[in-house]
């Protein structure tokens, strides 16, 4: 009978262990997922602003066609104080807005009733939204990478730690 009890308390430990092993292996693989995704956006940083600068361009090219884009867009113009991918006049190149040399409402400094007709800087924002975007990734990147860090320690910190 004191056999069968240790075979038993055995078992659990070889269980146990071998839980705590997969653990902390599938612990290590994220954080090294992590660790690679943070350098590989270091690395290709240039790239990462292309991508940023042909999304822009395709929603503001998308902005008539589609309600959810245009709502996008116009949050993001009004967040950033900004208007266009490098500056307003991007717009010329946009469908009805090139035709009737205006620009979508959310340009407007000051919401008016034609604000955004025969636009000038004066009266829209005339700094683009892919610099505006890089300046905020650039202001709130120590939070960024903070918030990645966090995560991080907790994941491999010690659990009898406290």
């Amino acid at each position: 009978m004191a056999a069968e009890g240790a075979l038993k308390c055995v078992k659990f430990l070889v269980f146990f262990f071998s839980f705590v092993f997969c653990f902390t292996v599938l612990l290590s693989l994220i954080f090294l997922l992590e660790l690679a995704a943070a350098v590989t956006g270091y690395v290709f940083k240039n790239k990462v602003h292309g991508l940023v600068e042909d999304g822009l361009w395709a929603a503001v090219r998308g902005y008539e066609g589609d309600a959810a884009l245009s709502a996008t867009v116009d949050g993001i113009q009004r967040e950033l104080s900004c208007c266009g991918v490098n500056n307003y006049t991007d717009w010329a190149s946009v469908g009805s807005f090139g035709a009737n040399d205006s620009v979508p409402s959310s340009c407007c400094r000051q919401p008016g009733a034609s604000c955004n007709l025969r636009p000038t800087p004066a009266t829209v924002f005339a700094k683009g939204c892919l610099p505006s975007l890089e300046a905020w990734v650039g202001r709130n990147v120590v939070v960024l990478a903070a918030m990645a860090l966090g995560v991080a320690f907790f994941e491999v910190r010690d659990p009898r730690d406290g």
